[in-house]
């Protein structure tokens, strides 16, 4: 396909909110940064390079004592996650000016860095302010 010469109609999905079911053996907490790792679970976002970062947790869950995806009773456990534009720790000198537009990398579940130390750390969005 070439590249459009005029207006078009794109096609546009308002997803803020999503549900995934929850990894055995964590503890996600309200309004952190999660994760979804190679299993397709989410968790607590870390410094993991296959983990995809999915956005904030909406409530804390607790599956400290349950499996994959069921809590410690049997039952679908889900975290519901929000996307959007959200202000984590800066973990080192992220600075406005320098960096707006550019990826920023998660460390933990609530802290970001402007480098992925050696791809060690999933790419977590960009910076849009400081």
């Amino acid at each position: 396909m070439t590249a459009t010469t005029k207006d078009i109609e794109t096609p546009v999905r308002a997803g803020l909110l999503y549900s995934f079911p929850v990894a055995a053996g964590v503890v996600i907490y309200a309004n952190s940064l999660v994760a979804m790792d190679i299993t397709g679970y989410a968790r607590p976002a870390r410094a993991t390079a296959t983990d995809r970062i999915i956005g904030r947790a909406t409530s804390f869950i607790d599956n400290t004592s349950g499996t994959a995806g069921f809590d410690s009773t049997g039952r679908a456990l889900a975290c519901e996650v929000e996307t959007g534009i959200f202000r984590w720790v800066n973990g080192d000198s992220i600075a406005l000016i320098a960096h707006r537009g550019a990826v920023v990398y998660a460390q933990d579940n609530q802290t970001v860095y402007a480098s992925s130390n050696a791809n060690a750390r999933p790419p977590a969005g960009r910076v849009v302010d400081v």
